[in-house]
């Protein structure tokens, strides 16, 4: 992905610009989303959240019909977009010019955890990994910083990798006929 000169130099005054927002006022950098996930046919489910709407599904072997990606997919797409995004952030901040940057995702799984209450596996990952590809003439020491400084502040990695609280509600109604 290049990037041309100028951007980084936008990206970096549209960061500051944030930063200094939320510093004078905090209550403006906290908030909460919301998306609702619905079953639409067999296990192909429509998820909505403001203008975004997209479908995911399991494939055949799981008893989807692989219609769309699976929740696997968006994770894993989440965590190496959010990575390579904050990466490019901090770059911007630091001018540290980047020609190319991915990030490439593989995560460990049993399927077993998702389907016995039995199974000691565990339901999820049991383990990630992540491989960052950059091209730049920075020197590596300032790459480096960028992505320590970036894996640090990193909303999704953070998610991936510590325990975040979850609580449950429930709505239960009948059918009217």
């Amino acid at each position: 992905m290049p990037t041309d000169t100028p951007r980084p130099h936008a990206l970096s005054a549209a960061l500051d610009r944030l930063e200094n927002t939320v510093r004078k006022r905090p209550s403006l950098g906290v908030g909460t989303e919301r998306s609702v996930s619905t079953i639409t046919d067999g296990l192909r489910c429509t998820t909505v959240e403001g203008v975004h709407h997209f479908e995911t599904d399991l494939p055949d072997s799981m008893g989807g019909e692989g219609s769309g990606p699976s929740p696997g997919v968006l994770g894993r797409a989440a965590l190496g977009s959010c990575l390579a995004m904050g990466y490019q952030m901090r770059a911007a901040r630091l001018g540290v010019e980047m020609t190319s940057l991915s990030v490439e995702i593989e995560a460990d799984f049993d399927v077993v955890g998702m389907l016995s209450t039995d199974s000691t596996a565990r339901p999820g990952y049991s383990e990630v990994r992540y491989h960052v590809s950059v091209e730049s003439s920075a020197p590596e020491a300032n790459i480096l910083r960028v992505l320590d400084e970036g894996d640090a502040l990193s909303p999704y990695r953070d998610v991936f990798s510590a325990q975040t609280p979850m609580k449950r509600t429930v709505s239960i109604t009948s059918p009217t006929a």
